[in-house]
């Protein structure tokens, strides 16, 4: 009988084993597969597998990858009643690395989950101490935004011990800036920043929570508060560094201000005698004044236009104007957006308004010409100078962060093309956003911004928009860029470095105006200079370049790159002093040689300039000629209106009309490379003593033969009109010279109706 039990003991002890045997195996495979991301998977298995202990953490991370959110929560609550700081300290990691992942996923609850999970188990056991450096940063994200930064000085403070961690930080605090609301719509920074500014006030707070707050404060380009947390640091000291260097750009920031409100700079009637500069930002940041500045010491206060919110308003430089005066097309694309972007939902729609924004702006001030800039750009030559480097034959350019205008019915094309694609189907936008967007990390979706939307309005309108990089007409520097684009580089040996990540460009002046060296040795003159993301940090370093002693600061500059060899002689832009002689140093580098002459634009119809500026006088008198040389005009324009006569409120009304040349001999089209003759619209109330609104569609073609016609489909702007009955009558007219037919009153009519 004991034999017999000793027998049953001993297979009872091997089964034990061969099940525990069996666990671990499966353990290793559930953790194989949520190593891989493959939650749903790990899910299946952990069913099947006993509710042990150990396997309480590994369930937790596969119902948060499956973002099966109330099972997690669960089995969160009962994890955290026992947890170990073993356990802590590995599964806070696996939480971070899975809010990260989820946030790629497009799964922001579950991400938050599985950050705020992270945080519980720290508010338990600090374990980050034991953390990898790689997994600390990779925590930063997931606390900052989706645990409200309820660790993130500690993680910063944690990365500074451990030697390193400062251009990961950075880095990472400049990519939570922007107009891009997270926490309870305010932005992730200035929560974080809000934090810093506590833990400052805190006088006993450890050392590596103050170098963190330092930090936080930088990237937030909060320099005031940087220099508050950065003070009392030991000389040679991470936080004297950084107080030296921020000192030193709140100076450059107040002589800049003072020098560009006190500048002599001529006050024009923007959009008149001399194009505004146009910056559309909401909020009050140091950079955006330096932004400021730079533009009115260029244009003149009165030429630089500041769009946005009150608090941007309060920085007195240029002239204001509210957002919200301007917000009509804007609202509709608002009823219509349908979010496809990396970036928050709010801050994505925002990126498309603002040029339905500016758009309408320039409309209603009829400002003929402008030059939007970003708010963290600064320019270097007035905006008249930037226009007139365009290549003829286009109304603007294709960059988003220095749009170019010559002629603001390009800006008005471009919002009728925005609302246009957001005037489709929920699938038909989605096909759009897929096959023009740009493939995002885990390469199946794509990111759908501004950007994008330029590059395809330009591939449909190449007569409009031209392409920047095709033609780099106007000289915009992209500090930001990964590469050097072919241009010298060389650092200020500031903290600039730390935060870019990567050397700047080096500079170099001659006469007040900028210019970089390639590396084949040209001087290539400059307009304007972007500072994007992390590179807002080195905004300061390009301003002092606004400022005395401007050459001195330049020439200070070390090249960090291969010499380059020296510029070949060939024509100067401007008439120099003395010749310019090789190998130069900075003060007397020579300017650019000549553009080289610009491709001719592809054929179709081109836009036409506004014939009330001065410089389009020839232009005027030119198509006066060709029409009169063409008179008597015998030509006609029959309306139909294939969707039928009415449509909804906010809704554009599909137009189709035949253009005919009755007559014996051609009529001109285009004149000198430009649209002259066009269709166009007179939409009136049926209301008494009620103002009829004009618009235009473009004619396709350059020449219009005899007996000939066209067929021109467009849209009317019926979006813009209140409900009601109108009537809508088209003719040929040579814009700014005449209506083919004299009497507009007779002309036939239609009959719409907008319902209400």
């Amino acid at each position: 009988m004991p034999q017999k039990s000793d027998r049953a003991a001993s297979t009872a002890k091997q089964e034990a084993q061969r099940g525990k045997a069996e666990i671990t195996r499966q353990t290793r495979e559930v953790d194989a597969l949520l190593r891989k991301g493959l939650a749903v998977e790990a899910g299946r298995l952990l069913a099947e597998m006993p509710p042990v202990r150990e396997l309480l953490p590994r369930r937790l991370m596969a119902f948060i990858g499956q973002g099966d959110i109330a099972q997690a929560e669960s089995t969160r609550a009962a994890l955290l009643e026992g947890l170990t700081a073993a356990e802590a300290r590995h599964w806070v990691g696996e939480c971070w690395r899975w809010s990260r992942l989820l946030i790629h996923r497009n799964d922001p609850a579950a991400a938050t989950v599985a950050a705020v999970t992270a945080s519980l188990m720290l508010d338990r056991h600090d374990v980050l101490a034991g953390i990898a450096e790689a997994r600390l940063s990779e925590g930063l994200l997931a606390d900052s935004r989706d645990a409200e930064g309820r660790w993130t000085l500690a993680i910063l403070a944690r990365l500074r011990q451990a030697g390193g961690g400062i251009d990961i930080a950075m880095k990472f605090l400049s990519g939570l800036g922007g107009n891009r609301p997270h926490l309870g719509g305010q932005r992730p920074l200035d929560v974080l920043a809000k934090r810093a500014r506590a833990m400052i006030d805190n006088a006993e707070a450890d050392p590596g929570l103050r170098d963190a707050a330092t930090i936080v404060l930088f990237g937030a380009q909060d320099f005031a508060g940087t220099l508050a947390a950065a003070k009392g640091g030991e000389p040679g000291s991470f936080r004297a560094t950084v107080e030296q260097d921020v000192t030193r750009r709140l100076t450059i920031g107040r002589d800049l201000r003072q020098r560009a409100l006190a500048s002599p700079a001529p006050v024009l009637a923007a959009g008149k005698d001399q194009p505004p500069f146009i910056v559309v930002h909401r909020g009050q940041q140091e950079y955006v004044a330096l932004c400021a500045s730079s533009l009115a010491l260029q244009n003149g206060a009165g030429n630089v236009v500041l769009m946005g919110d009150d608090s941007t308003a309060g920085l007195g430089i240029g002239r204001f104007a509210a957002l919200t005066d301007y917000f009509d097309d804007a609202s509709v694309l608002a009823k219509r957006f349908h979010h496809h972007s990396v970036m928050e939902a709010t801050y994505g729609l925002f990126s498309f308004q603002r040029w339905l924004i500016v758009a309408e702006y320039c409309r209603k001030n009829r400002i003929d010409q402008c030059v939007v800039i970003d708010s963290d750009a600064l320019a270097f030559s007035p905006a008249s100078d930037i226009i007139a480097g365009m290549p003829p034959g286009i109304a603007m350019n294709d960059w988003t962060w220095t749009t170019t205008v010559r002629d603001t019915a390009g800006l008005t094309a471009l919002s009728q093309f925005t609302l246009n694609i957001y005037d489709r189907s929920p699938e038909e936008i989605e096909k759009i956003a897929m096959a023009r967007g740009k493939l995002v990390a885990n390469g199946t979706r794509r990111t759908f911004q501004d950007m994008h939307l330029f590059y395809y309005f330009r591939d449909e309108n190449p007569a409009i928009m031209g392409s920047q990089y095709a033609v780099p007409f106007h000289g915009g520097l992209d500090q930001a860029a990964t590469l050097d684009n072919g241009v010298e580089i060389g650092s200020p040996n500031e903290l600039t470095m730390m935060v870019p990540g990567r050397p700047m460009k080096r500079p170099y002046l001659q006469d007040g105006k900028l210019y970089f060296r390639s590396t084949e040795g040209e001087m290539v003159r400059f307009h304007t200079v972007h500072c994007q993301g992390p590179a807002k940090a080195a905004m300061h370093h390009y301003a002092a370049l606004l400022l005395p002693g401007a050459a001195e600061a330049a020439a200070g500059w070390k090249a960090d790159a291969a010499p380059v060899r020296a510029p070949a002689p060939a024509k100067a832009e401007a008439p120099q002093a003395e010749p310019a002689k090789p190998a130069a140093p900075p003060a007397a580098a020579r300017p650019a040689p000549a553009a080289p002459k610009p491709a001719a634009p592809p054929p179709g119809p081109l836009p036409m300039p506004n014939l009330r500026l001065p410089e389009h006088a020839g232009l005027q008198a030119r198509v006066r000629a060709a029409v009169a040389a063409a008179t008597p005009l015998r030509a006609s324009a029959t309306v139909s209106l294939p969707n039928g006569p009415s449509t909804p409120a906010r809704r554009q009304l599909p137009v189709s009309v035949i253009v005919r040349n009755d007559g014996a001999q051609p009529l001109p089209v285009v004149v000198d490379g430009h649209v002259a003759m066009q269709v166009g619209f007179r939409i009136t109330p049926v209301a008494p003593d009620a103002k009829a609104r004009e618009a235009r569609l473009l004619v396709p073609g350059t020449s219009l033969g005899a007996g000939q016609e066209v067929l021109v489909r467009g849209q009317l702007p019926t979006h813009k009109l209140p409900p009601g009955k109108y009537r809508v009558s088209a003719d040929l007219v040579f814009d700014y010279v005449r209506w083919v037919a004299k009497d507009q009153a007779s002309l036939p009519a239609v009959t719409i109706e907008i319902a209400g």
